[in-house]
């Protein structure tokens, strides 16, 4: 049996041993006493069961340390994927707007974020495969202005340098 059966089967046995004597005990000052008595040995039963089965602080210390740990833990991962598929979207986005210059690029998207979550373009960088190299400049102020990125973090690579 298990502590919670073991503690409820103590309960109604209390009850039930309470009423039968109260029934038989009559009227007036015996059944006060009796009353009385019934009162007491219930809530000496009850310490006892919350004593035998309290929960101790030190457990509850390290449970709620667990959980701030798997909390961290959460927000960590939370952030490392929002950081990639950001980094991610970004580069496809700047793939597609090359390609609106007639330029193959590829291109790469660093990104940081921060403790609230913020995410912000570090670097791009753009493998350049094809296309009108005059239109390359064209491409990065699109890019700097878009992103609000200084042009020296944006780099240009042929595609065999990566």
């Amino acid at each position: 049996m298990t502590g919670l059966t073991q503690s409820l089967l103590k309960i109604i046995t209390t009850g039930m041993i309470c009423g039968g004597m109260l029934s038989l005990g009559g009227k007036g000052p015996l059944r006060e006493i009796l009353r009385f008595g019934c009162a007491c040995l219930t809530v000496v039963l009850l310490l006892t069961i919350l004593r035998q089965n309290a929960i101790s602080l030190g457990s509850l210390v390290g449970y709620e340390e667990q959980i701030r740990e798997k909390v961290e833990q959460a927000n960590h991962e939370t952030r490392q994927t929002v950081l990639a598929k950001t980094e991610q979207g970004l580069a496809e986005e700047l793939e597609r707007q090359a390609a609106v210059f007639s330029l193959d690029c590829g291109a790469k998207v660093i990104c940081n974020v921060d403790a609230e979550g913020m995410v912000t373009v570090e670097a791009v960088i753009l493998y350049y495969r094809s296309g009108p190299r005059d239109k390359l400049q064209q491409l990065r102020q699109s890019v700097a202005a878009q992103l609000a990125l200084p042009l020296d973090r944006i780099t240009v690579c042929e595609e065999g340098n990566q």
